[in-house]
């Protein structure tokens, strides 16, 4: 799966951040849904769906190189304006990460809570480690404030590789 954008972007834009964690405690979802296109079904070149191939797996030396877990992409928030929560007491809020063979995007692959202390710092980047071998077609976040939410802040949602200072 090739990475043709510098920013695949979820929510938000780098001049227009998306509000964070607003209205209410249910899930809501980001203002984007990624498209990486049907899933091979191995019958037509490069005729294998997978990746080491079965060819592949009794080799000394893997294909590639790993590292992390194996897991270099995920989903990367940055707080623009520090989400504050002190009216209704927002503990939390919690990004999931959903795939699934249309835009709805219902299946759960990963997710992380932060404390609304983590996302009350503005300019912190997170980073969501998500298995690129578990996305069906689609590829969207759901955010969800827990105890009530937030009545300010802002951020950036993106779906990429490892830059280095994540958190």
């Amino acid at each position: 799966m090739p990475v043709t954008d510098a920013l695949l972007l979820l929510h938000g834009t780098l001049a227009t951040p998306g509000t964070l964690f607003g209205t209410d405690t249910n899930q809501h979802a980001t203002a984007y849904v990624l498209s990486f296109g049907a899933a091979a079904s191995g019958a037509s070149y490069p005729y294998l769906p997978e990746f080491p191939s079965i060819a592949e797996k009794g080799y000394s030396f893997p294909p590639e190189i790993v590292g992390d877990g194996g897991v270099e992409m995920g989903v990367h928030l940055v707080i623009s304006t520090a989400v504050i929560g002190t009216s209704g007491g927002m503990t939390a809020g919690t990004l999931f990460v959903g795939t699934g063979s249309t835009d709805s995007v219902s299946t759960t692959i990963a997710q992380r809570t932060l404390t609304i202390t983590q996302l009350g710092v503005a300019g912190a980047h997170y980073f969501i480690p998500v298995p690129v071998a578990s996305i069906v077609q689609y590829l969207g976040c759901f955010q969800q404030a827990t105890t009530h939410a937030a009545d300010s802040g802002t951020g950036i949602i993106w779906f990429g590789p490892k830059t280095g200072g994540e958190q």
